[in-house]
């Protein structure tokens, strides 16, 4: 097996990028320590992230051991005419995580100061998945501010229908500034069937 190794300048620092192991691809769905970056991808979904590249970068198994970043997302976002974006992994198979409790996850922002939040265990709620609606997510969490320390971050899901799940997670950004790069990173994904302790705080629908 070979591995692909590529050096990018990304937002003011190096950055080594490593392909991932093609089996580690094949790991089977489980309710327990799931992490969701080896049964979906990650892509641009909304706002200023429709335009793909144009505005929003996505480079996968990142290592920078300066930031504890061992083979971690970081998510690149200039803010265009939307004035925010959103990213989120997707699969086209859906995935069944009866059983778990709740989402964990850990997230730092490059700079500090990065606004977002998240959108938790989605499927489909429509056959069109670009309609407004067209997915359905059990949990909408409250936005957080980031710093350069990594947030471990955990979402209540007890109770939530986790079947037929395809969007396991959305990721919404927000800026204002044309001429600035956003940047934050995002590892260790895993649905798992411990109980939330101080879970992030979601918004009422």
């Amino acid at each position: 097996m070979v591995l692909a190794i590529a050096v990018v300048t990304v937002v003011g620092s190096a950055i080594v990028l490593l392909a991932s192991p093609s089996s580690i691809l094949e790991t089977q769905a489980s309710a327990h320590n799931a992490d969701i970056r080896f049964l979906f991808k990650l892509k641009q979904t909304g706002g200023d992230g429709r335009l793909d590249d144009l505005y929003v970068n996505i480079f996968e198994n990142v290592v920078d051991t300066e930031r504890s970043c061992e083979h971690c997302t970081l998510v690149s976002y200039r803010p265009g005419p939307d004035g925010y974006a959103e990213v989120g992994y997707i699969s086209s198979a859906s995935h069944d995580f009866t059983g778990a409790s709740r989402m964990v996850f850990f997230v730092m922002g490059h700079d500090g100061g990065e606004v977002v939040h998240f959108d938790v265990a989605g499927k489909k709620n429509s056959n069109n998945v670009e309609d407004e609606g067209a997915i359905k997510y059990a949990v909408t969490t409250q936005a957080i501010t980031l710093d350069r320390e990594w947030k471990r971050i955990q979402v209540d899901l007890s109770g939530q229908d986790l079947t037929d799940i395809t969007h396991p997670l959305n990721i919404h950004v927000s800026g204002s500034d044309t001429n600035s790069r956003i940047a934050f990173y995002i590892k260790h994904i895993i649905f798992d069937n411990a109980p939330a302790t101080n879970p992030i705080p979601t918004v009422t629908k």
